[in-house]
């Protein structure tokens, strides 16, 4: 079963190729309650949240022409509240020191973390790469969880000294 981060960057990075269950799945795993449904059409409701312009119901529907696949401007909504009310959060806010550097061979700038050696990122400004790095190093975290891998601790200052 994948883990609500995998859903989740599965969903941001490719909201046209989420499977239906996928969404279904993404949205019980950030709180959504299953309330009923009709035909194709599956309702969901936030116990607890409600968001301004989508309010705390959720409708969801698999694709005319791919009925595994949920329907893009679905899964987009559903994002637009899982992120409104940041259900899922980035990993420990992120203390793990990055190192910026300008790659004349690569021509943009180029992101390194300390404790993850041989990891990099790249991006056109400091701070793209900067979010590329979190981004990458984010699915490096899941997946070292997912096998069983020991996670870095971040570098501290008592740790420098």
């Amino acid at each position: 079963m994948e883990t609500r981060g995998k859903l989740y960057t599965k969903a941001k990075y490719s909201p046209g190729n989420l499977h239906f269950s996928e969404l279904c799945l993404l949205a019980e795993k950030t709180g959504f309650v299953f309330n009923r449904h009709k035909g194709s059409h599956k309702l969901y409701k936030h116990p607890d949240l409600i968001h301004p312009q989508i309010g705390k119901r959720m409708n969801f529907q698999p694709d005319e022409k791919d009925k595994s696949k949920a329907k893009r401007y679905k899964t987009e909504q559903l994002l637009k509240f899982i992120d409104y009310f940041q259900l899922i959060r980035r990993i420990a806010m992120f203390r793990y020191s990055i190192n910026i550097v300008w790659s004349d061979t690569d021509e943009s700038y180029v992101a390194t973390i300390l404790e993850f050696p041989g990891f990099s990122a790249f991006g056109s400004t400091p701070e793209k790469a900067i979010k590329e790095a979190i981004t990458a190093c984010e699915l490096f975290i899941e997946d070292m969880i997912e096998v069983g891998e020991e996670i870095p601790k971040p570098v501290t200052l008592s740790l420098v000294r």
